[in-house]
């Protein structure tokens, strides 16, 4: 199982993680206030995610929680998250993460 933290999605803007097959790959990003992050485009194979927010992740932000389990083995895949305003669907990201997790 494989948890990655990002506390500053700025400095920080894409991660690539391996997962062992059938484990576990747990995401947490910073929900910084008035804000939330969203997959763009979810890569339906890598199954649903479940997704959470966690108070108090850093002071004043809570953090967003992305959670996939049992996940098929030789498989690669590329997941954008962009943050936006709370409510807002369309339009420029105020910022977006790039996320590649390889299963085998």
């Amino acid at each position: 199982d494989v948890v990655l933290t990002v506390k500053d999605p700025a400095k920080e803007p894409e991660k690539s993680v391996k997962v062992q097959s059938g484990g576990s790959l747990t995401l947490f990003l910073p929900d910084f206030p008035g804000t939330v992050w969203g997959i763009e485009g979810a890569d339906k194979t890598l199954g649903k995610v479940k997704e959470e927010v966690i108070p108090g992740f850093a002071p004043h932000t809570n953090g967003h929680q992305f959670k996939w389990e049992g996940l098929k083995g030789g498989l690669k895949h590329k997941l954008q998250l962009s943050n936006r305003k709370v409510g807002e669907k369309g339009g420029k990201p105020n910022s977006t993460f790039m996320l590649t997790v390889e299963t085998t």
